[in-house]
């Protein structure tokens, strides 16, 4: 999905390891950011277009 975007350097990989999830969008954050409104904005933005993206309900916080 991001390939592009790795090969023209607009993302980085953090690993090597690549791990199919089953949807497209996955958010890693300490728990102490969670609350802040731009990370949760962020995260109920991608909670909200997942469902009409692979047909899923919104995964829980």
């Amino acid at each position: 999905m991001a390939r592009a975007d790795l090969e023209a350097g607009r993302l980085i990989a953090l690993s090597s390891v690549s791990v199919h999830l089953g949807h497209p969008y996955c958010a890693f954050m300490p728990p102490a950011k969670a609350d802040r409104a731009d990370v949760a904005g962020l995260v109920e933005l991608l909670s909200r277009a997942a469902p009409a993206t692979c047909g899923k309900a919104a995964a829980p916080r």
